[in-house]
């Protein structure tokens, strides 16, 4: 059984408590956070663009192009690989969000813990993915490659971040904020 007394001022000053359900101050957590420069930490915002790509609606494509979808079944939790179903415009699935480009990385919203995370190579790009992925899209002029990224959120320091950050208990989930405004890292250089 572990204690969780934390004090609120571990977190910083800065640091709004607009929730204080137990996994956000789960001790243990937030110590592994600390060790990976806690509120100092680079957040992942300054590394990647929120989605900017097109609308998927009607007058996207013809109803009866065929079209490659990812969903967060689709992503190989141990290896990261995503396979695409091939569907009819029309047949899209109402979460039909984004249209990827190559280096997109897809992280699930949904039990992030799983570990449904993956990095869009140049055979899936094209492909329209689901609502239920917060999509991080390359950061041109920034300090680390969408790879390592990638490397990064399958470890389990990534996905304890957003572990603390998922909201409720039976369906456990982040919001693209959550993730990429709050979630931080330490570049590690090797010269």
């Amino acid at each position: 059984m572990e204690v969780n007394v934390i004090q609120k001022s571990e977190f910083g000053g800065t640091v709004s408590f607009s929730r204080l359900d137990a996994e956000y101050v789960w001790k243990s957590r937030w110590n592994i956070e600390k060790k990976l420069g806690g509120i100092d930490g680079q957040p992942l915002s300054d590394l990647v663009l929120e989605y900017g790509g097109p609308t998927l609606n009607d007058s996207f494509c013809a109803e009866d192009n065929l079209v490659r979808y990812i969903d967060i079944d689709s992503v190989d939790t141990s290896d990261g690989l995503a396979y695409a179903d091939e569907l009819r415009y029309e047949d899209r699935p109402s979460r039909a969000k984004y249209q990827l480009i190559e280096n997109d990385l897809l992280v699930s919203n949904v039990r992030p813990n799983r570990g449904a995370i993956t990095i869009i190579g140049k055979f899936r790009a094209g492909a329209l993915a689901s609502s239920g992925f917060s999509l991080l899209r390359d950061k041109a002029l920034k300090d680390a490659p969408q790879e390592y990224l990638f490397a990064f959120l399958k470890t389990f320091y990534g996905r304890t971040q957003l572990k603390r950050r998922c909201r409720g208990s039976m369906y456990p989930a982040i919001t693209f904020s959550d993730g990429v405004d709050e979630c931080r890292h330490k570049l590690v250089r090797c010269f």
